[in-house]
C-alpha cells in the first residue's frame, strides 16, 4: 500500500479516494473523464507546457473544469534558488502568466477567472518566514518534505515574490 493510499484510509476516505501514478504530458485517463482537474503547483516542473494543458483538457468532460493554483515567471527575471519545486533551474520550467492564459483557449480551454494571488502569497511567506526566525521550524513541519534546504527555500520564495521573480496565479478554465 502507499503512503497516499495508507493516508487516505486513516483519515476515513479508503473508499472514496484512489491514486493513480502517470506523467502529467500522458495522463492515464480516458478521454472526457473528469468534471474537474485541479492542480496546485504543479505545472512548474513540466517542461512541455502545451502538452500538458492539452492533455488536462482531453481528459474533462465538455463544461468541465480545470482548476489551478500556479507559479508562473515574474517579469524581473529567473527566481533564486532553490525553491521548494527545485534545487537548481535544470527541473524548474516556469511560463510567464500572459503565455499560458493565450495557450488555454487554443488548446480548448476558455479562461473564466484568473486572479493574480502575489500579494497575498508574499504576505503569507513574509508571516513563515518572521516566524522561522523568531522561533525556528517546528519538529513536524514542510521542512520534513523539502530535506535540509527548506529554509532557505521559504526564504527565497519570500524573496522571489517580493522582487517579482515569481508571480502565483488562481485561475478557472472550462473545457469548450
Amino acid at each position: 500500500m502507499t503512503v497516499a493510499a495508507a493516508l487516505t484510509r486513516m483519515v476515513g476516505l479508503g473508499d472514496r479516494v484512489s491514486f493513480r501514478h502517470g506523467s502529467a504530458v500522458a495522463l492515464p485517463f480516458d478521454d472526457a473523464s473528469f468534471d474537474v482537474v485541479w492542480t496546485e503547483h504543479a505545472q512548474m516542473n513540466v517542461a512541455d507546457k502545451r502538452t500538458f494543458y492539452r492533455e488536462v483538457a482531453r481528459v474533462l468532460r465538455p463544461g468541465g473544469r480545470l482548476v489551478f493554483n500556479d507559479i508562473f515567471q515574474g517579469p524581473t527575471g529567473p527566481p533564486h534558488f532553490p525553491v521548494p519545486w527545485a534545487e537548481d533551474p535544470s527541473i524548474s520550467f516556469l511560463a510567464a502568466p500572459h503565455d499560458v492564459r493565450a495557450a488555454l483557449p487554443l488548446l480548448g480551454l476558455r479562461v473564466l477567472e484568473w486572479e493574480d494571488t502575489s500579494s497575498r502569497a508574499a504576505a503569507w511567506f513574509a508571516g513563515v518566514v518572521s516566524r522561522l526566525h523568531r522561533v525556528g521550524p517546528s519538529l513536524v513541519g514542510v521542512h520534513l518534505l523539502m530535506g535540509s534546504t527548506a529554509r532557505t527555500k521559504i526564504e527565497h520564495m519570500h524573496r522571489n515574490l517580493e522582487e517579482q521573480r515569481i508571480v502565483v496565479v488562481q485561475a478557472t478554465a472550462q473545457r469548450t
